[in-house]
């Protein structure tokens, strides 16, 4: 296949041609191609040479590799369709309402919400605990005039105080106050009473009184009776359970002296 361009030139010189040179001269027109001289417009000329013609090696304007801003590079090359998804948010030719990524919440604004609440959660708790005790009726050992007279009329009207005796100490057990549980110290007995069982001993019959203390029950005090008979009273721990057992001894002392007392630490 024949070359599309002449053949170089072997022979021919110009005048003041350097001795020995076998080439074309520089802009000769049999020049082989890629001569680093070769014609103006030749393809092979680099891109800037000095006879290459103007504006050679710029790529033709609309050209898909023309660099962004490149002077032979329509209006607005470089930049991405509308609705390209590349195209930045806010970019002049991003598609009509495009919206920019919502920012991210801090977690320790969170965090600190969260403490926040808690501690208005706490305080509301507190204030509402306070309110719901000031409002309960008082609870544990109770004596003398301590004892509230619309206690000692339920007890009468149940039977558990006579009317004639004089309530001495009294303790309901129940976690709702109802007296479905209770112990009480009269001038004439010691009486526990648990739903509808009853059970009751004379002060003069009481021969022992014992007392200690168990782990998750507090106050345990047996009351024994001359006849065998036993009462045993639960008062649970921080209910003054040695204030009833107190007030047992000294009224049961007042019909027996000789009652034994037994207790889980020194009066």
């Amino acid at each position: 296949m024949s070359s599309p361009y002449p053949e170089p030139s072997l022979g021919a010189s110009y005048p003041g041609a350097p001795t020995g040179d076998s080439g074309a001269p520089p802009g000769h027109a049999l020049s082989s191609p890629g001569h680093a001289l070769s014609l103006p417009g030749h393809p092979f000329s680099p891109p800037g040479h000095p006879s290459s013609p103007p504006g050679h090696g710029l790529s033709p304007p609309g050209h898909p590799f023309s660099p962004p801003g490149h002077p032979s590079s329509p209006p607005g090359h470089g930049l991405s369709p509308p609705g390209h998804p590349f195209s930045p948010p806010g970019h002049a030719l991003s598609p009509p309402g495009y919206a920019s990524p919502r920012p991210r919440i801090s977690p320790w604004l969170w965090v600190v919400l969260g403490v926040v609440l808690l501690g208005l959660g706490t305080c509301g708790g507190v204030v509402g605990l306070a309110v719901l005790g000031s409002q309960m009726e008082p609870g544990g050992v109770m004596v003398g005039s301590a004892i509230p007279a619309a206690k000692r009329a339920a007890l009468v009207e149940r039977g558990l105080c006579g009317e004639s005796e004089r309530l001495i100490a009294f303790y309901d057990g129940s976690l709702s106050l109802d007296l479905s549980e209770v112990a009480l110290v009269t001038t004439d007995r010691v009486v526990f009473a648990k739903d509808a069982e009853v059970s009751a001993i004379p002060l003069a019959s009481v021969v022992s009184i014992d007392h200690r203390v168990e782990g998750i029950v507090g106050d345990v005090i047996v009351v024994a009776a001359d006849d065998g008979d036993r009462i045993r009273i639960e008062v649970a721990h921080l209910n003054d359970g040695v204030t009833f057992l107190d007030a047992l001894e000294d009224e049961a002392r007042k019909s027996r002296p000789d009652v034994i007392v037994r207790r889980a630490q020194p009066r």
